[in-house]
């Protein structure tokens, strides 16, 4: 599944509807889910793992099951997690 801001500029019931209905799909069908968001609370809620891109290039990549999770190289991309 390629979900690219799916949640954008609706109300938090609709969006909470989307995220079940999008990972509920992802749990029964699925081996991967694509999400692009700018949401921090989405990130945490449904990541396993957050690619931060600039300018088309990957500048960080990191797995939220690290034991080390703070431990990021990006600062900009520590705050927008926690």
């Amino acid at each position: 599944i390629l979900a690219d801001e799916p949640t954008t500029a609706l109300d938090s019931i609709h969006e909470k509807q989307i995220l079940k209905l999008l990972l509920d799909t992802y749990k029964s069908f699925c081996k991967a889910m694509v999400f692009v968001t700018h949401d921090p609370r989405i990130m945490r809620e449904i990541s396993n793992e957050i690619t931060q891109m600039k300018s088309g290039e990957i500048t960080e990549k990191i797995t939220l099951l690290q034991e080390n999770i703070h431990n990021f190289q990006i600062e900009y991309l520590r705050n927008l997690v926690f």
